[in-house]
Parts: C-alpha cells; sequence; structure tokens
C-alpha cells in the first residue's frame, strides 16, 4: 500500500487526499474520501487536452472564444498544407514558422503522457483564442487610447502594432535558432 496523503507542497498546506495505488489508478480510502468532502485536500488537476478545445475560462469572452474558434479553424483548415510545408523547412523561416505555429510545451506533454499516443502529437497552426481574454482586450484597449493621444490613428497604430510584434518575433526565432544549433570554433 502506498500512501500519498503524505506528501506536502511548498507552503506545507495542499497535501494530496489519503489513497491507495493499485495496479492502474488510485483508490481513495474513507479518511481521503472525508478529506475531499470537507475541503481539507484535493487533487491538483490540469487540462491536458487540446488548448482549442478546453472549456471556456472565466477570465474569456465567450462569443469571441467561439468567434476566433472558427476563424482559426477556417485558417488551419484552408492553410495545413502550406504550414506543414513551411514548418519542415530548415532555414530561418521554417524556424520562425516553428515558433510561432507549434506548442512546444503540449508536444512536450503529448509526448511523455500515458494517456495520449505518438501519433495525436499537435500539427502546426495558428490560434487566435488568447485575443479573448479579457487582458489582452484591455491592453490593446489602453494602447489604442495611449496612441490616439498622439494623433495616431487606428490603422496606423495597428500597422506600428503589427511591425512592432514582428520584430519582437524575428528576435525571439534568432534566440531559438541559437540555442538549438551547437556552438562551432
Amino acid at each position: 500500500m502506498l500512501n500519498w496523503g503524505t506528501v506536502q507542497d511548498e507552503n506545507g498546506k495542499k497535501q494530496l487526499p489519503d489513497c491507495i495505488q493499485s495496479e492502474d489508478r488510485l483508490i481513495l480510502t474513507p479518511l481521503g474520501r472525508y478529506q475531499i468532502i470537507n475541503g481539507l485536500r484535493r487533487f491538483q488537476v490540469e487540462y491536458q487536452g487540446d488548448p482549442e478545445l478546453q472549456p471556456i475560462r472565466s477570465f474569456e469572452n465567450p462569443v469571441l472564444v467561439r468567434l476566433f474558434f472558427r476563424l482559426s479553424s477556417a485558417i488551419n483548415e484552408r492553410f495545413s498544407a502550406q504550414m506543414e510545408t513551411l514548418c519542415a523547412r530548415e532555414d530561418f523561416l521554417g524556424s520562425f514558422c516553428r515558433y510561432h505555429l507549434t506548442n512546444p510545451c503540449l508536444a512536450e506533454k503529448t509526448r511523455h503522457s500515458p494517456l495520449t499516443r505518438q501519433s495525436q502529437i499537435r500539427q502546426p497552426r495558428v490560434s487566435l483564442r488568447f485575443l479573448a481574454s479579457y487582458r489582452t482586450l484591455i491592453y490593446l484597449l489602453v494602447a489604442y487610447f495611449i496612441a490616439s493621444w498622439f494623433c495616431v490613428g487606428p490603422v496606423a497604430f495597428t500597422f506600428l502594432l503589427l511591425l512592432g510584434y514582428l520584430s519582437y518575433a524575428v528576435v525571439m526565432t534568432l534566440f531559438t535558432v541559437k540555442k538549438q544549433k551547437p556552438h562551432q570554433h
């Protein structure tokens, strides 16, 4: 029998409920059930599926999440072959596309998770869900408001914003390319 209830977090407060490890699963003991029912302890649950299909969070606008999901799906369906071809390239453009069209954290989770298969590693695709976050929307609203103080119109500011992000993306891609290639003397 393995008791998981003795594992403590850094602050000493969060502990897993009392349970027994069987061959393929955890079984709660009566003490563990009591702990969960009374809110004394709980399991750490983390979503490990497709980030595009996760439930809508409280910090996201539901209408925008659905709208951006449809838009992303249409883009990904139409241009999937071109995105795969670009990500397969070994030059700077390939690195740039891999940096923006794939999620290395998700691929790593999928690769090491016993619940998923190797064939389910995510293909390159566009994800616009981050634009539905209230925080992102507020930042954009404040940025457009500040730009209007400097007599920069919305179209010009959008162009400057995209140009600034493109510059940032090029620099980040260069840093990731340098980390991946071994240093040669």
